[in-house]
């Protein structure tokens, strides 16, 4: 469009151009004709002078008439342009969230998982670390046996609702709040397994570490 627009211009330009060197030159052989006879010299130069004024007005014209319809085509041209970047730029912004949305969303997902999985659970490890400090390394199996059975019973322990130290309660005027309550026996128990076996023997996890 930007380019049709344009070379139309030129062709009125070259028109116009052409148009004014013709006149020129007639009037220049006309003046010349005119200038044989006396009487009627001064005023057939008056009359071309008039007349090239017109076609300089004219051309004045045309060319403003052009200039307009050619920032009337680059401004239409620009326009579309700016457009179509942005539609462009809008689309790639788009497809960028949509991606960003679905990484948050597998992100959060996985933690789920992870978080379901590990909750109320026992690491083994510590476990198995106290029954060979406590019965030696020879006797491998009998350590690791003495270990899960260690691990089972304090996972079935800690499966027990006594064992949850946090306790909601309402109080006289009718609010909630949470308070802390340990079992004597079983915190007990718990620190005298600590002493004999060594702080790593119990797992982060566990609510014991907590009370």
């Amino acid at each position: 469009m930007l380019q049709d627009t344009m070379e139309l211009g030129y062709a009125l330009l070259e028109k116009t151009l052409r148009m004014t060197q013709m006149a020129m030159l007639s009037s220049s052989s006309k003046l010349i004709d005119g200038s044989l006879a006396e009487k009627s010299g001064v005023v057939m130069i008056v009359d071309k002078s008039k007349e090239v004024e017109k076609l300089d007005a004219e051309i004045n014209g045309r060319m403003c008439k052009l200039s307009e319809i050619l920032e009337e085509s680059l401004s239409q041209e620009l326009i579309s342009s700016v457009l179509s970047k942005y539609v462009e730029t809008n689309m790639e912004l788009q497809d960028a969230r949509k991606e960003l949305i679905n990484v948050f969303l597998e992100m959060a997902f996985k933690h789920a998982v992870i978080r379901v999985n590990m909750t109320g659970k026992l690491d083994r490890k510590p476990f198995q670390d106290a029954c060979w400090r406590k019965y030696g390394t020879e006797d491998e199996d009998g350590s690791k046996l003495r270990a899960a059975m260690l691990l089972s019973d304090w996972q079935e322990e800690l499966q027990k609702p006594s064992w949850h130290p946090f306790r909601i309660v309402e109080d006289a005027n009718g609010k909630t709040r949470v308070r802390i309550y340990c079992n004597t026996v079983q915190f007990a128990e718990q620190q005298r397994y600590v002493t004999s076996h060594g702080r790593s023997g119990c797992c982060s996890k566990s609510w014991t570490t907590m009370t």
